[in-house]
């Protein structure tokens, strides 16, 4: 499988540079939002005292954030660098206990562009992130527990 990707992403950068050839000079100086969510479904399975438990719930993850990317792309690319905030937001019920798990990041973005048409670039950074991680239990009728541990990010 790793295979797979390492090939595509050969070939991808191999059409990025044969574009290079006839491509655009372009300042980049952008201000992106983005956001999305995706609901899942989770299967919890614990044993205590022997005794196994099973339960099924329904999650709803989101995630939404303020981009900022910079760099000059010349006729073969170039250098580019930004910076993001996002915050995740997951939550669950399960067995009647809410949870949530909520986490800001700051993170750091450095790559590379190229922009084969004025109005088309594409870019391949690398991100690194941290924040915290602020994670919230609250049982039917019973008090809340609150945990926060920092959040690494990377990739």
């Amino acid at each position: 499988m790793q295979a797979v990707v390492l090939v595509r992403l050969i070939a991808l950068l191999s059409l990025m540079l044969c574009a290079a050839h006839s491509a655009e000079r372009l300042r980049l100086d952008d201000v992106r939002a983005f956001g999305g969510m995706v609901a899942q479904d989770l299967t919890t399975r614990s044993t205590t005292n022997g005794v196994d438990s099973h339960i099924d719930s329904d999650a709803l993850n989101a995630r939404v954030g303020l981009e900022y990317m910079r760099g000059k792309l010349g006729r073969h690319g170039g250098f580019i660098y930004g910076a993001a905030f996002s915050a995740n937001r997951f939550s669950y019920d399960e067995a009647g206990v809410r949870t949530t798990l909520n986490e800001p990041t700051i993170e750091a973005l450095a790559g590379y562009g190229i922009a084969p048409a004025r109005t088309v670039h594409c870019e391949l950074t690398a991100i690194g992130g941290i924040g915290y991680s602020f994670l919230g239990r609250q049982p039917a009728g019973g008090p809340q527990l609150e945990i926060r541990s920092r959040r690494y990010e990377y990739g």
